[in-house]
């Protein structure tokens, strides 16, 4: 039998504590960078703080540079 879930459902995990854990910050940290081909961490500005890759091929690029900029 094919559950329905309806697309706003999807935004988040529906039990992240039971799912997760007490998942701390290192391992959340590479849990996002391995599902992710670019993960950015924004400020509430939306300057640009910390940039993760998720493959040798992106780490190539100068994603560096990014830092301290805006995401617009």
């Amino acid at each position: 039998m094919e559950s329905k879930v309806d697309r706003k459902s999807l935004s988040q995990f529906r039990s992240p504590k039971k799912l997760l854990g007490e998942l701390g910050v290192e391992a959340a940290a590479n849990l996002i960078a391995a599902a992710a081909d670019i993960a950015l961490v924004l400020d509430s500005k939306g300057v640009i703080r910390d940039i993760a890759v998720g493959n040798d091929e992106l780490a190539k690029e100068d994603f560096a540079k990014w830092i301290g900029q805006r995401w617009q």
